[in-house]
């Protein structure tokens, strides 16, 4: 044979093994996955067209070439079909393919079609190829025809419709690094299956000699990036674990791997010796190896369908049917070659076999072992073999030996093993009734059972496992679950509606003898009263075992295991661990019933009897699930009293809560039955009014029940009237879920607040859309300076008769990583109210404190560094004991630092205001007060508090210099400044008119766009020539 066509029938003959490796692998690692088993499939199709290019190399005749070219026209025709299916599988795992996916047998008409004209059907299929000899042996080339040119259409219009699917699969993908794997398919894609036709023509048409076709070998390509994505990357790997003794799913599946390769590579071996023709003695020993490495790519094939039987049971048998059928026929096609040798080959696999749990496989093996060697004695060529009978026998001797060898290791190391997992799942079943009846709770109560039931029924291997809660009164099941194994239905509805009879009796006798065993179950149905005899005559029950669930004496119910498939003696028991199971399950259910008398006592408010928040939560739940399920909306009005707090100082709490209990007789009185009323907390009511049709509806509700407020109340003899703002959200329009609705309907009721007393609202999209923000923006707020987001500008303040800096004001910026940058006004509140603002505040005081420390070496020396203080901050007690610490820490003199109380005509409590701010100047830190004039109450405030400095309202400097009257206030609050020996500073100064305003009425400072605007320290440092210390 010319070396030409060896060498590339040698390189078709690689490339057949490769794909048939990888696609072994593949299946190998998830036998069940879709996307393996059809790219496994794809790798035979690229087997058998590479294989059928192997062998029309070096064929002698043209029709030998023309019948292995058809098998080869077989394996390409459908690889495109199963590569598509395969790439619209992987981006729909990964959520890419969203367009139309078509039907499988449309998906694989293409490849059905050119099976049949390129390859089933021999007349019309021959016609489509051109032979010619050359130095590379029988080249065929196929003939450009019709048939030809709609081949290629569906051939690159597959491959280029799998390639977008792995593109948008790579678009789609959550995790970079999927994204990275989906463009690496696609590429390896492109390259493996665009270039071969194309290729194949230039080289067609430039070279005078025929040239082998190629195309067979570029798909290594994808195959090797595929391969490398599994092992890099993971890429299709699954799980095989199935729970059995030995043979187990992941051993079966790598024991049929492993065996698998051997008998492939076997095969690749043995078909080699057909290219190698020097290596082989004659023509009867070619035939032979080929007869041989057939046998062996059976035997690969046989164990690689094993893996896809579902059964378990039926796959270990198929897996030993391919071991016991490879003993005689390798053997006998060996024997006249390999005979010294080949009968070793028996001990392999009797040392395979002992991976099973039971000793049949072993003596199987052995059986067919010793069979084998009869015929091969009696039958045996002596001019090719010299063996005598001793020899046979000795073999024969040796397999029986080896039997009962292996018979003793298996024995004992399934014995050993079946206790050690015994003793495991026991172990394990003990630690997870433990684990899931100490947390249980009345909410997870149904499924932590399920669990321990089915634990439970699966150690004891029973067919049934219930437990049962009985009342004794009612002789009925208040609480009962049950476990099935698979076939098994369920009886326990209708115990639930007919419970049997005799239940006492039997519950009676549980308590006596502790554990009930009956072997028998038609026995015991003829037992008088006996509450089995229904569950048997519809279950099929055999045997069962019953213990009872007691606290302190007294039967509660009783774990229950029944059995179908056979009677279980009562020494197959372990009664000990049943007991044990038993009492974990009494403390769980004991904590459950005292969990629920605290629930509760715990779901309504003491002072006026009605539901609290969290009953009114849940409650509030199960309404928009009925409103869902009957297509109706439901309404959630919010209540709250406007100015409550006279009341309580008028009257003090005693009286407070008269008036509250009154309120909450008066609401339920108002409501329909149907209705739902809560008190939320404090001054706060919450009103739920299920099944109403329209929007309109609430509000009438609203309104009705807002007349309660036009009735006088009493409390302790005397009448007074009292006025309260409710705000209303309907389900669904106002809010998808309960906290969205209330913090609508809250919105709604602060709305209402703005209009004025006894005013109701309907919640709005605009109040919608800003609450949602609102509970966004105060999620996010925590953490936010822990993230970065928080930053601190600076604003300096100069002197208006010299112009000097004398102050820089710390200005907070929060910028958020999807809202941009969000504005103080509306920020700061949330933090007031949900607890951030301490946090927060003391972030910003210790940056800005630390800065004017950075700054000491070229600042003015008596520039003050201003902060805002909320009046939150203010009312902490903790809060001058931890400025001092700051202060101590960072080493900033006091009296460089300025606090700026923002908001003054909200400090309500004035003692407890002057008490902080009498502390804060204790330490020598000085006070002004921010926006002065801006608030109603800020002369009656200034009167109360010490301060050191006023900040004039930016709206009075900007008027001053467009009307008399607001030039008048502005100086007038200047010269007050002035009389009370304080500084005033001028806000918000933007241009040269207002500084000669200032100027004219001897303003001490002023701050503003007109001299500098807000910017990070560096761009301070870098606008006043100032360097930061270390």
């Amino acid at each position: 044979m010319a070396i030409g066509p060896l060498v590339f029938s040698l390189l078709f003959f690689t490339a057949f093994s490769v794909y048939l490796l990888i696609g072994v692998y593949v299946i190998h690692i998830d036998r069940r996955a879709h996307l393996n088993r059809v790219f496994f499939l794809a790798c035979v199709s690229l087997s058998v067209w590479a294989l059928g290019f192997s062998i029309v190399n070096t064929v002698p005749d043209a029709a030998t070439f023309f019948f292995w070219q058809r098998v080869s026209a077989v394996g390409r025709s459908v690889f495109y079909c199963f590569f598509l299916h395969f790439a619209l599988l992987f981006a729909s795992e990964q959520g890419g393919e969203g367009g139309i996916r078509p039907p499988l047998p449309l998906l694989y008409l293409p490849g059905i079609v050119c099976i049949l004209v390129f390859a089933a059907v021999p007349g019309l299929s021959s016609s489509h190829y051109a032979l010619k000899e050359g130095p590379f042996g029988l080249i065929c080339y196929p003939v450009v025809d019709a048939w030809t040119i709609l081949f290629l259409v569906y051939s690159l219009g597959y491959v280029i419709a799998a390639i977008r699917a792995m593109l948008r699969a790579s678009g789609a993908a959550r995790d970079p690094a999927l994204g990275r794997q989906s463009r690496l398919l696609a590429l390896a894609t492109g390259l493996s299956l665009l270039p071969p036709d194309i290729l194949d023509f230039l080289l067609h048409k430039l070279l005078d000699s025929p040239f082998p076709r190629s195309a067979p070998l570029f798909p290594l390509i994808l195959a090797g990036t595929v391969y490398f994505m599994t092992r890099r990357y993971g890429f299709m790997s699954g799980q095989n674990d199935e729970e059995e003794l030995l043979l187990d799913g992941r051993t079966s599946s790598t024991l049929a791997y492993y065996l698998s390769i051997a008998f492939l590579v076997g095969g690749v071996t043995a078909c080699s010796s057909y290219f190698l023709p020097s290596a082989v003695q004659s023509e009867e020993s070619l035939r032979s190896m080929l007869r041989a490495g057939g046998l062996f790519f059976l035997m690969c094939a046989v164990t690689m369908v094993s893996q896809f039987i579902r059964s378990s049971g039926l796959r270990r048998f198929t897996l030993l049917f391919a071991m016991l059928l490879s003993v005689p026929a390798i053997t006998w096609q060996f024997i006249e070659f390999a005979g010294i040798t080949i009968w070793v080959y028996p001990i392999v696999m009797m040392m395979v076999s002992l991976l099973y749990s039971s000793r049949t496989p072993l003596a199987l093996v052995t059986a067919v072992s010793i069979a084998t060697q009869i015929p091969v004695w009696i039958n045996a060529p002596s001019n090719l073999i010299i063996m005598d009978s001793f020899d046979y026998i000795a073999r024969i001797s040796i397999f029986l030996v080896a039997f009962l060898v292996g018979s003793f290791v298996n024995k004992t190391y399934t014995g050993r093993l079946k206790e050690s997992v015994r003793s495991a799942n026991l172990q394990r079943l003990v630690s997870q009734v433990s684990n899931d009846l100490l947390s249980v709770s009345r909410t997870t109560l149904n499924d932590r059972v399920d669990s321990v039931l089915g634990g439970i029924g699966e150690f004891f291997q029973a067919d049934r496992c219930g437990v049962f809660f009985v009342d004794d009164e009612s002789s009925s099941i208040t609480y009962g679950r049950e476990w099935c194994s698979e076939g098994i239905s369920l009886f326990l509805p209708e115990w639930r509606t007919s419970p049997p009879q005799g239940l006492n009796l039997w519950l009676e006798r549980l308590s006596r003898e502790r554990i009930l065993c009956i072997e028998d179950a038609e026995i015991a149905s003829e037992e008088p009263h006996s509450p089995w005899i229904s569950v048997f005559s519809m279950s099929g029950v055999k045997s069962a075992v019953a213990v009872p669930i007691e606290e302190d004496g007294t039967v509660l119910g009783f774990i229950g295991l029944l059995f179908a498939r056979g009677n279980r003696g009562c020494g197959d028991f372990d009664t000990d661990l049943l007991k044990i199971l038993s009492n974990l399950l009494a403390d769980g259910f004991i904590r459950i019933r005292s969990e629920l008398e605290i629930e509760s006592a715990a779901l309504h408010d003491q002072l006026t009897g009605l539901p609290n928040r969290a009953f009114f939560m849940k409650r509030l739940f199960r309404s928009m699930s009925r409103a869902d399920d009957n297509n109706t909306m439901m309404g959630l009005i919010l209540i709250d009293l406007d100015g409550f707090k006279v009341i309580n100082d008028m009257l003090g709490h005693s009286g407070g809560d008269a008036v509250l209990q009154e309120l909450a007789r008066n609401l339920r009185q108002r409501l329909r039955q149907a209705d739902f009323v809560a008190r939320l907390g404090g001054d706060e009511f919450l009103v739920l009014v299920d099944d109403i049709t329209d929007y309109e509806s609430a509000g009438k509700i609203a309104g009705h029940v807002m007349g309660l407020f036009a009735k006088p109340f009493t409390a302790h003899g005397q009448a007074f009237m009292l006025s309260g703002s409710a705000g209303v959200a309907v389900y669904p329009r106002d809010g998808a879920d309960e906290n969205s609705l209330l913090a609508n309907a809250d919105a709604a009721m602060y709305g209402a607040k703005a209009l004025g007393k006894n005013q109701y609202v309907m919640c709005t999209t605009e109040m919608t859309d800003a609450a949602k923000r609102n509970q966004r923006l105060s999620g996010d707020l925590f953490g936010s300076h822990l993230r970065g987001e928080l930053t601190i500008h600076y604003q300096p303040q100069v002197s208006v008769a010299g112009g000097a800096v004398s102050g820089v004001e710390a200005l907070l910026r929060w910028n958020h990583p999807e809202m941009g940058v969000v504005p103080p006004l509306e920020f700061i509140p949330l933090a007031e109210m949900n607890g951030m603002m301490d946090v927060i505040g003391e972030w910003v005081l210790r940056a800005a404190v630390r800065q004017r420390v950075k700054w000491m070496p070229s600042a003015p020396p008596l520039m003050r560094m201003a902060v805002n203080l909320s009046p939150v901050q203010l009312y902490n007690p903790g809060f001058p004991e931890k400025l001092a610490a700051i202060l101590a820490e960072e080493g900033l003199d006091p009296r460089l630092l300025e606090l700026e109380v923002t908001r003054l005509s909200t400090l309500g409590e004035s003692e407890r205001a002057r008490e902080g701010l009498k502390k804060l100047s204790g330490l020598g830190v000085s006070v002004a007060v921010d926006d002065f004039g801006a608030e109603y109450a800020s002369l009656g405030r200034l009167k109360e508090f010490r301060l050191d400095r006023i900040k004039i309202d930016m709206q009075f400097v900007h008027d001053a210099v467009k009307s008399e009257r607001d030039r008048t206030i502005a100086a007038i609050m200047i010269r007050l400044a002035k009389a009370l020996g304080i500084s005033a500073l001028a806000e918000g100064v933007e241009t040269e008119a207002q500084m000669d305003f200032l100027r004219e009425e001897s303003c001490d400072e002023a701050q503003g766009f007109h001299f500098f605007r807000p910017a990070p320290p560096e761009e301070i440092e870098r606008l006043l020539g100032w360097a930061a210390g270390d």
